[in-house]
């Protein structure tokens, strides 16, 4: 002997399983979106660092031109026959 459903429940179930899916997409869009916020933040902070890296090595550079200019003279002083005034 086979059992119906009342349609009644059938719908009452329907509903509930729909309402869980409404659910599970409405969360995993929230997920994207905090996704996408969290991505856009983490770009934005490699934007930051290749610019503090890019001064860096600019800075680095300025120092490496200062000391070599500074050895330069140094080395000019001392091959050099006249006095320092």
């Amino acid at each position: 002997m086979q059992e119906y459903i009342k349609k009644e429940e059938f719908e009452a179930f329907q509903s509930h399983v729909l309402s869980q899916f409404r659910d599970i997409v409405e969360l995993f869009c929230k997920q994207q979106a905090h996704m996408e916020r969290h991505l856009e933040c983490t770009e934005r902070t490699q934007r930051h660092l290749d610019t503090f890296a890019a001064r860096m090595d600019h800075l680095c550079q300025f120092i490496q031109s200062v000391s070599d200019s500074v050895e330069g003279k140094s080395r000019e002083h001392k091959h050099s026959s006249t006095s320092c005034h």
